[in-house]
């Protein structure tokens, strides 16, 4: 490695730190909140086994694999806890990362200290990347581009192919738009090459496939066999208006950002198109997809003499087609979606900076540092906005936004305000997030939201109407994707011994979520006072089987021993309960009877006791029949 080398990779960690070292403190923003702050199963080692299994897409919520996020996720949550600046860190090195390989593939390509250092620098430092960065809930983004980036430094070396193979496995595990991969192979050997090399890639698409038929078969995705979520849901309703959306956001939302990154929006961007499709979209399409032939002509047109704009250029539109909506994903676009296709987008503008470097090196200098200067400001003040996660989405009301894109940030600022336990304002903003969206999805979502908002501040009937109102009014994709309003339901009618409609409810959410050991307890408990302790016994089993921490699923087996008369293993059933908590009255409730019929009077006595001293309720003999418990999410995890 020669010192041009050396100064360059290490010009570039130190720009990508300086610019980035004021997000380093921010907090969490956005999903963040929820996929980080308030999700219960990256917090306890137990569900990590579940990353492996089938029961991955219902506890952490995704509809398609990302395993390789999931693991890092447990490792964070392990090392830094809730502090967001080790998250903040990681995702920072991993963008680090990105622009070193990116530095050294160029290299290699070229043989050129300045074009590698300028594109892997532009690359570094702009803001279109600072909602990943300052968002550690899109990580996902940067580990797949670092897992595809190491496979092609690899290909490109033409060493070691099967780590390269297992790189590119990494990255599908890591998210699917990695599914491109094998195609950039096809266009570097085109590009550079001059040739395809049919025996080359046919390995990538055998892991390609390989890929394909374990989340098809063994893991089952619901992406591509249930259709939950949002895959499926065409931007503004139908395929053409989606596809028009993406067309007019190419010139007007990514390659603006890239050039002129001044207005941000965070997590959405690009308006649906609003006007009337039937007349005017047909011809606004048609004009644009002309301009977009005609640059395409050019480039290859241009193409023996600029290899890098080529490449480039193609590479750049290429990673833009998952986020076209040709597979339709809901989302329009997003300052996320362009950091794998930034890469080409900067190598051209490095090479357009080279030739003019090469003719007039003060021009090219000039060019390069005002361009640093600008993207190294406008990151750095955007990072600031990251600091308050209500700033970050007052900020988006600044710009012109579609309804939906509207009450989705309201609903942001509603979540926000929500960390602060400020419930008042957070009902205030999700509610009119409610009234301003217009999607069936995004209203559906919004009810089940406000529902458990007003579960969490234990308003029980405002949530019933919430959660009644999204039975009645949600499409059912988005159903089959939440259980909670069921299992509210569920808890709701038990709490008014009304067993039939709490059966009928936890039922239903059962189907939506086969794994809730929560809702096998409670469907446990209802057979067990309904007097059906076979059943009952069953599925507290179940329970046990998905979660065995749950202290009332012991309590209630125990309960159910103490039926039986087996008082050895009803004994071992709640001591096995108050290993988990000591504040659960139930537990020495039966703890008494049983201490009572195997002779302990003392035993009995104390926990007797100690149920008095939970409860507040004075019991002046040892009762004689157990008690159960309902234990619902807010009350045990």
């Amino acid at each position: 490695m020669n010192r041009k080398n050396i100064f360059g990779f290490a010009a570039v960690i130190t720009a990508t730190f300086l610019v980035y070292f004021n997000a380093i403190n921010n907090g969490f923003t956005g999903d963040g909140l929820n996929l980080i702050v308030n999700n219960p199963y990256i917090k306890d080692w137990f569900y990590f086994k579940k990353l492996f299994t089938r029961e991955y897409f219902y506890y952490f919520g995704n509809v398609s694999y990302r395993v390789i996020p999931g693991i890092s996720d447990f490792i964070n949550y392990f090392l830094f806890g809730l502090n967001p600046a080790g998250w903040h860190i990681t995702v920072l090195l991993t963008h680090i990362s990105c622009a070193i390989l990116i530095y050294f593939i160029i290299y290699e390509i070229f043989k050129n200290s300045f074009l590698s250092f300028i594109a892997a620098l532009f690359f570094a430092i702009h803001p279109i990347h600072t909602e990943i960065i300052n968002d550690v809930s899109f990580v996902e983004d940067t580990q797949a581009f670092l897992f595809m980036l190491f496979s092609f430094f690899l290909y490109i070396k033409d060493k070691k192919i099967l780590l390269s193979l297992f790189s590119f496995f990494l990255a599908l595990l890591t998210k699917e738009t990695a599914i491109l991969f094998p195609f950039f192979l096809i266009l570097y050997d085109f590009s550079f090459k001059q040739k395809f090399l049919l025996r080359r890639y046919i390995p990538y698409f055998l892991i390609f496939i390989l890929w394909f038929f374990l989340i098809n078969t063994f893991f089952y995705s619901p992406l591509s066999v249930k259709g939950i979520g949002r895959a499926g849901i065409y931007p503004g309703g139908n395929f053409l208006i989606a596809i028009s959306t993406f067309i007019e956001a190419i010139p007007f939302y990514y390659l603006k950002q890239l050039f002129y990154p001044v207005n941000f929006i965070y997590e959405i961007g690009y308006p649906i198109t609003n006007f009337d499709y039937k007349f005017i979209l047909s011809i606004l399409i048609l004009i644009l997809i002309l301009i977009l032939i005609l640059i395409l002509i050019s480039v290859f047109y241009s193409y023996k003499k600029h290899s890098a704009i080529f490449f480039g250029s193609i590479f750049f539109f290429l990673n833009l087609a998952p986020v076209s909506n040709i597979i339709p994903i809901m989302v329009t676009t997003a300052d996320r979606y362009a950091y794998v296709s930034s890469f080409g987008f900067f190598l051209v503008i490095g090479a357009a900076i080279l030739q003019i470097f090469n003719w007039k090196k003060p021009a090219g200098l000039i060019i390069s540092i005002v361009l640093i200067t600008l993207w190294s400001e406008r990151t750095i003040r955007r990072n600031k906005d990251f600091q308050d996660p209500i700033k970050v989405y007052y900020k988006n009301m600044e710009s012109k936004l579609d309804n939906d894109n509207l009450a989705h940030t309201l609903m942001g600022i509603a979540f926000a305000h929500s960390e602060n336990n400020d419930y008042e304002k957070t009902l205030i903003f999700a509610k009119r997030a409610l009234n301003t969206a217009k999607s069936p999805y995004r209203i559906a979502s919004y009810l089940n939201d406000i529902g458990n908002l007003y579960w969490k501040m234990g308003d029980e009937e405002e949530a019933k109407k919430y959660f009644e109102l999204f039975d009645k009014e949600a499409p059912d994709r988005e159903k089959r994707k939440n259980y909670r309003p069921y299992f509210y339901l569920g808890d709701y009618y038990f709490r008014r011994n009304n067993l039939d409609k709490s059966e009928y409810n936890i039922k239903k959410g059962l189907e939506i979520m086969p794994y809730c050991a929560l809702s096998y307890q409670n469907l446990g408990l209802i057979y067990l006072m309904k007097g059906d302790v076979y059943n009952a016994f069953q599925l507290l089993n179940k329970a046990k089987k998905y979660n065995s921490k749950i202290p009332n699923i012991w309590n209630n087996l125990g309960a159910i021993y103490i039926l039986r008369n087996d008082l050895t293993n009803a004994e071992k059933m709640l001591n096995t309960a108050l290993k988990f908590t000591k504040e659960l009255p139930d537990v020495y409730y039966n703890l008494s009877i049983v201490e009572y019929k195997l002779g302990n009077t003392l035993l009995a006595e104390e926990n007797i006791k100690k149920y008095s001293e939970l409860t507040g309720k004075i019991v002046k003999s040892i009762p004689e029949l157990p008690k159960g418990s309902f234990a619902s999410v807010m009350t045990a995890k």
